[in-house]
Formats: structure tokens, C-alpha cells, sequence
């Protein structure tokens, strides 16, 4: 889990007003802040649907109240209160929502939480928008932004890496050869040291400039206020982390960055944080606790997906030389501080091992025959393995393989038990070094440095370790009577010339995560999205966030201001092929998409459901007649996505045409008003892919109970998707665009039709053989 630090801004903090008792009072607080803002701050205008979110938010919130002293009246109200707002592009929802929780949450001497799932959302609130209004609102607030420990630099290991700590450095190493005792892996060995070797002594080098720029104050150890932003290889080693971190007993503890962040936390009112570190730290004391703040989470519809990840243990099959290191790296430590383990630990870490290898053996055994250009040792020669009937291919794709039912054959829960075990003894070994580190270091302050420096090399496996036990032991778990099980899948690849097999298990239903983790201590909320309904109905968000059958939600839909009828255009078109024929429908898809770019003038992006999808694309934009479009095209993954976004503004403004092609993260959060995108092209339905594990496992589950996954799952998540890949067309109101969609399912079938009831109002028309007519 990942501890956040605060990035506070330069906005006055004031002195706490009084809290103010009473629902009357407080929701006339919050809805004269927003008048208030709406009045005087630059840039603001009155928009019916804003004020009708804020009140909405404002008479939900006002009813709880969050003061330490609560007057008499206060007893009959309720002691929750949830806002579940969807608001259409051009609501303004940040405004409406900051506007009135701040307010109440400063008259209650109270503080906010802002949640997000992108890094452009929080960028937004705290260069923009936060700063607007804590110049506009008669009480100032102060504002800060939540980072993840990971994003700053541990000035210890930083200091030992810099000096050429060869030690700390082999612990990083990656085990490409460890375990191969024959003479080709002998070999192998060789040349990978003396590799790692040279790896280590140029990272030396650019270690000690970032260990020179902390000393002369150029840099404050937030890897994203580096010139230059680190490859995570370069950057791991040093970064802060709680499994080495012995806080308050290291000795660069009062020049550590973390804890020199995190120090200016209490001049927060407002934190803006996203989703998966707020989740990530619920119960750690890090933020302030849920039941006595106000929170906003902004892009709600993610909750789920992020819970989901949350929750999901996975552990490597594949690497093991990091357990040849562990007894080494134990006895050093305990023999520093004159510890005796209560196990012989190179025994449990030589079990543990072997049990990782039987697992790995029988995974291969279970995925397929195992293929002669693989073996146990993790080296490949170079192809890429692909699920194939019983075994592999070259067609490139990882092996999934689910367990049906989340159970285990007979035969591995022996070695999984086994693997369980010895990890978790291994782990409490680690646990009493750990206390015992920190207690020597408390009681000799000289020592600390030294204390310190130990506990570090035991938390660089210390991850691993939980990896293992955490994985391990959601395998080991069966499903109670009537109780979903977990998800449970093995997934074999190969990265970088070496093959990767991995183990997973993750819960099967995130409305559970939350509400037993975040909702059961949240007391006043707002939860919002451009998307939070999907085919007319808050049914499948509410399910999946977890709030559904929650008494203190409060369901609001607020109208997109924009008149989608005059100003957009919706354009289903008919194909021949079907799109389950997926080979003859991407042919023709594609051909009459290539026609279609030719029209574009301006802007234009269009959206794949897949990868190959959009590499075939690309291939015909680099031969025969469609070569022509090719100067005109900008493609995900050729250039990050900043570089890309800026090539495109710089085309359309030199009054070329340009045309992004994108996959699902370019089909939400994307903005491109105007002449930036006139044209957006959908090529298929984002039908979610059928061969997720987690998907698929949900699925099976519904149906043994009885149920339609398809009609409870994957059309209101497909219905969701599509309504933000649409949202990318109207940014403003003064906009005018068109949707293609080559998937003509989406007027033929019942599902379709379901879909289309969750989009906004766009003049909707029929495209047959080039032909249109209203729909």
C-alpha cells in the first residue's frame, strides 16, 4: 500500500470559522458560496444545471453533520448523506461540487477530500480551479495535492546507491539466469553480472547528480519535478517505500522529502487524491478518516475497477534467485543486531522456492504442452507463446487460463498450502527483525544509520514475500454456500526476450469491496461522473460502486446544458458483415473508414476496440491508396500522449487535417473542443474483451445463480463506455460534430437499442451504402 504525501499550495490558509448547527443553516451556507462564485469569479456564468447540481449536493450534505458538538435538532437527521450526481458534459460539476462542500466543510471546521482517477482531473483542480475559487470565497482555504510515497526518492538508499553499495544493488537485480546450475546457465550468469555490472555503475552516475541536486536545493525529491522523468528501472531502487522505510528512526529522517511532505498535511483543508491511493490507505492514518471529512469523488464511474485492482494478489512463478538471496540478506541482518531466528530460514526459503517451481511445472503442464523454445529457467527464444487449443502459438497474445469455478485441481492445493506456509513463516522472521530494528534504533539513536541501512535490505524482499503469502492464500480460499468465489487464473508471456507466468486471484464483486472497506465509513459524500448511468438507469453504477440499497443516496441526473439535437450528429452505419464475422467486418469496416478520413478536414480521432483492430489500421495507411492518409494520422503509442495531443493542436491550427487514433484511454477523458475534433469514429461496440478472467468469472457465477451476465453485465459496462467514447464529440456549446459508428448492432438489436436510451439526444441517422436517412 502506498502512503500519500501532500503537495501543498501557496493559497492562505485563515483562521477556522465557528461551526455553524442546523440542515437550514448549512445548506444556505453552501448554496451562497456558490452564488457567491458564480457572481464574482473571472470566467463563471449562471447555467441552470450547475445550480441545480450544487443544491442537489447542498440539502443531501447539509442534513449531516460532521461537527464534534452536535446541537439538539441535529438528532433526527440522518447520519449519512451520499450526492450521486451525473452531470453532462458542460455542467461544470468541479465548480458545482467545490463551491458548496468547501463552505460546509470549513463552517464545521471540517476537511475535503477530493478524489479523481486522472492525473489530467488533478491538474485541473489544482492549477485552476481550486485557486479560482479560494480567490473568490470570503473565507480562504488552503489546498493541497496527495501523492503516493513512491513518487519521492529515499535519501538513504539514494546516499548507498550513489556510493556504489554493491550489496543494495544485488538485491535489485532481476533473476534473467538465477537457478540455471548447468554450464550454458553458468555461462548466462557471467554475462549477466558483469552486464549488471555496467548497469549499476551508470545508474552510480546519475544517482549521485539527483544526490547533488537534494544537497543544493534544486531538486526537492518528487520524481515528477525532475527535468527529465526516470524509466521506473532507473527509478525503484531509490524510491521510498513503506517495507524500507523506518520513519521516524532513520537518520535522514529530517531531510526526508516523504515526511517533509507529509509534515505540511495539516495545512490542507482541501486534498485532491486519486482513487487507488485513497483506497490504498484507508485504515493507515494517512488522510483524514472517511467519517469525519468531507469527500468528493469526481470520475466516479471508476470506483469499482479500482477496488477491483485493489484487491488483486498476483505472485511470479518464473523468477526465483531473489529466494537464493534471501537467507544471506536474513543472517546478515540478524547477525548485526545479535537476533537468532526461531527457523532455519535458508531451509523455508529453499522449500519455498521449490514449492514456486511444482507450481510453475504444473501450470505449464496445464496450459499446454511446454514448448521447446521455453524452459523452467525463464529464458525463450524470443517468441512470443499464444494459446492455441491445448498449447502455444507465435500469434503473440499472453496465455490466460482460468480456473473454472475458482477451484484448484486436488493436486495443487498441496503445493500451494505448501507455498503458503513457508512464506508465511518467512514472513514473520521478517516482521521480528523488523520490530527488533526499529526498537534498537529507538534506544540508540547513534545506531539509527546503521538500524536504518539493515532494515532496508530486508524490505527490498520483503514485497515479494507478501506477494507470495497474499496470493497463496486467496488460492487456498474456497467460496462459503451462496457466496461469489474468486477469481483465480495463471497468465504466461514473454517480456523482453524472457518468459513470464504468473499467478493471480482477485474477489469477484467490487460493490462488496467498497461497501465493506470505504462506504461503512463514510458519512457525508458527493459522488460524480459525466457517466454514471448507463442504458437511462443508476442501476449497474450502483451496483458496481456498491451503493446500491444504501438509504443515504441520493440519485441526481443533471441535462448536458449543450443542445445535442442542432449541434451533433449520430451516424450508424449498415455493413454487410456481420461484426461477429470479425475478419470480414474489420475489412470492410476499414474501408469505408478510409474513406471517410478523406472527408476530414479538420480535427478528428477514432476509436478501436483493439489493438490489432488499430494495427490493422495502420497498415493500410502504409501501402496502396490509402498511403496518402498517412501524413494525416497520429497514432497511440507512437509518442506519449502529451506529444501527440500537441502535434495534433498544431496541425488543426495550421488548418491541416488531423486524425488520432486511440483505444479506450483515449476514449475518455480526451478533450478536444472546436476544430480539434469534428469528427469522432467508432469502430466497433467496446464490447469488453471475452477472454478476461475477472469477466468471465463474474459471468459464470451470474449464470449458476440463474442470472444473464450478458444483459446485467456486459451491456450496461459496453453502454458505459460507449457514452464517453460519444462524449469526446461536444466539449462546448458552441461545438458541432459527428459520430460515426460503423457497428450497426446499435440500431438492430434489442441490446443496441438499450444502449442508445443511455446517449445524449443527437440527431440520429441511418448510413446504408452511403445513403443516409433518419433513424
Amino acid at each position: 500500500m502506498s502512503t500519500p504525501t501532500l503537495e501543498p499550495s501557496s493559497a492562505n490558509t485563515g483562521a477556522p470559522a465557528a461551526p455553524v448547527a442546523g440542515p437550514l443553516a448549512r445548506e444556505a451556507i453552501a448554496l451562497a458560496a456558490f452564488d457567491h462564485v458564480v457572481a464574482h469569479a473571472p470566467g463563471y456564468r449562471a447555467r441552470p444545471g450547475q445550480r441545480e447540481m450544487a443544491a442537489h449536493i447542498a440539502h443531501t450534505l447539509s442534513g449531516v453533520s460532521l461537527g464534534d458538538g452536535a446541537v439538539a435538532s441535529d438528532a433526527a437527521l440522518p447520519a449519512r448523506g451520499i450526492a450521486v450526481v451525473q452531470a453532462g458534459t458542460g455542467v461544470g460539476k468541479s465548480a458545482a461540487y467545490a463551491s458548496t462542500v468547501i463552505p460546509l466543510a470549513l463552517a464545521q471546521q471540517k476537511r475535503v477530500i477530493i478524489s479523481t482517477a486522472t492525473v489530467a482531473l488533478q491538474e485541473q483542480l489544482i492549477a485552476k480551479d481550486l485557486p479560482a475559487l479560494a480567490a473568490t470565497l470570503p473565507q480562504p482555504f488552503s489546498f493541497a495535492l496527495a501523492k503516493g510515497r513512491g513518487r519521492y526518492v529515499c535519501r538513504l538508499k539514494l546516499d548507498q546507491l550513489s556510493g556504489g553499495d554493491a550489496a543494495s544493488a544485488d538485491l535489485f537485480e532481476s533473476d534473467d539466469a538465477g537457478g540455471d546450475t548447468s554450464a550454458a546457465g553458468m555461462a548466462a550468469q557471467a554475462v549477466a553480472s558483469a552486464a549488471a555490472a555496467a548497469r549499476w555503475q551508470e545508474r552510480g552516475v546519475q544517482y549521485t547528480a539527483w544526490a547533488h541536486a537534494l544537497d543544493g536545493g534544486s531538486w526537492d525529491g518528487d520524481r515528477d519535478r525532475l527535468d527529465d522523468p526516470p524509466d521506473g528501472s532507473l527509478w525503484a531502487p531509490v524510491a521510498a517505500e513503506r517495507h524500507t522505510c523506518t520513519a521516524r528512526h532513520c537518520p535522514s529522517y529530517n531531510s526526508c522529502s516523504y515526511y517533509q511532505a507529509r509534515a505540511r498535511l495539516a495545512q490542507a483543508q482541501v486534498i485532491v487524491v486519486n482513487h487507488d491511493l485513497l483506497l490504498s490507505t484507508l485504515g493507515l492514518h494517512a488522510l483524514p478518516a472517511p467519517q469525519d471529512c468531507y469527500l468528493v469523488f469526481d470520475e466516479a464511474h471508476h470506483l469499482g475497477s479500482v477496488a477491483q485492482g485493489q484487491f488483486t494478489a498476483s505472485m511470479d512463478l518464473m523468477r526465483g534467485h531473489w529466494l537464493d538471496k534471501l537467507p544471506r540478506a536474513v543472517d546478515e541482518v540478524a547477525s548485526a543486531i545479535d537476533h537468532q531466528p526461531t527457523i532455519d530460514v535458508a531451509a523455508f526459503a529453499k522449500e519455498l522456492k521449490s514449492a514456486q517451481t511444482e507450481l510453475a511445472r504444473l501450470a505449464m503442464q496445464r496450459i499446454g504442452t511446454l514448448p521447446a523454445w521455453l524452459d523452467l529457467t525463464g529464458r525463450s527464444a524470443g517468441r512470443s507463446p499464444a494459446r492455441t487449443g491445448g498449447g502455444f502459438n507465435d500469434a503473440g497474445a499472453p496465455v490466460v487460463d482460468r480456473f473454472e469455478g475458482g477451484v484448484l485441481p486436488a493436486d495443487w492445493l498441496e503445493v500451494v498450502g505448501k507455498l503458503h506456509a513457508n512464506a508465511s513463516s518467512l514472513l514473520k522472521v521478517f516482521e521480528s527483525l523488523a520490530t527488533q530494528l526499529k526498537a534498537t534504533a529507538r534506544e540508540n539513536p547513534g545506531d539509527a544509520a546503521r538500524c536504518a541501512k539493515l532494515y532496508s535490505r530486508l524490505g527490498v524482499l520483503a514485497p515479494r514475500l507478501q506477494s507470495a503469502q497474499e496470493t497463496a492464500s486467496y488460492w487456498q480460499q474456497a467460496a462459503g454456500d451462496g457466496q461469489p468465489p474468486l477469481a483465480k487464473w495463471l497468465e504466461a508471456g514473454v517480456s523482453h526476450g524472457l518468459v513470464t507466468l504468473t499467478a493471480h486471484a482477485c474477489p469477484l464483486q467490487p460493490g462488496s469491496l467498497l461497501r465493506n472497506h470505504l462506504w461503512n465509513q463514510v458519512r457525508a459524500a458527493v459522488v460524480t461522473s459525466a457517466s454514471l448511468t448507463t442504458c437511462g438507469s443508476f442501476d449497474h453504477f450502483l451496483h458496481e460502486s456498491g451503493l446500491a440499497w444504501d438509504g443515504a443516496v441520493a440519485t441526481r441526473e443533471v441535462q448536458s446544458p449543450f443542445d445535442h439535437a442542432r449541434q451533433g450528429r449520430l451516424v450508424v452505419v449498415q455493413t454487410t458483415a456481420d461484426p461477429k464475422d470479425v475478419d470480414g467486418y474489420t475489412r470492410e469496416m476499414l474501408a469505408l473508414l478510409m474513406a471517410d478520413l478523406r472527408e476530414v478536414e479538420r480535427g478528428a480521432l477514432v476509436l478501436f476496440t483493439s489493438r490489432a483492430q488499430m494495427r490493422q489500421a495502420q497498415g493500410l495507411l502504409e501501402r496502396g491508396e490509402h498511403a496518402a492518409l498517412r501524413d494525416r494520422v497520429l497514432v497511440q503509442g507512437e509518442a506519449s500522449r502529451t506529444v501527440l495531443l500537441r502535434r495534433h493542436a498544431e496541425r488543426v491550427a495550421e488548418g491541416k487535417p488531423s486524425v488520432l487514433f486511440g483505444l479506450q484511454s483515449f476514449g475518455e477523458g480526451l478533450d478536444l473542443p472546436g476544430e480539434l475534433c469534428e469528427w469522432v469514429f467508432i469502430t466497433k461496440l467496446p464490447f469488453a474483451s471475452p477472454s478476461d478472467p475477472v469477466g468471465q468469472a463474474r459471468a459464470d457465477w451470474l449464470k449458476s445463480q440463474g442470472r444473464d451476465p450478458f444483459s446485467e453485465l456486459v451491456v450496461p459496462a459496453t453502454g458505459a463506455r460507449l457514452l464517453q467514447w460519444t462524449g469526446r464529440a461536444l466539449r462546448t456549446e458552441a461545438d458541432e460534430a459527428v459520430v460515426v459508428c460503423y457497428d450497426a448492432r446499435l440500431l438492430r438489436q434489442s441490446y443496441g437499442r438499450r444502449m442508445l436510451k443511455g446517449l445524449p439526444p443527437y440527431r440520429l441517422q441511418r448510413r446504408v451504402d452511403g445513403v443516409l436517412t433518419e433513424a
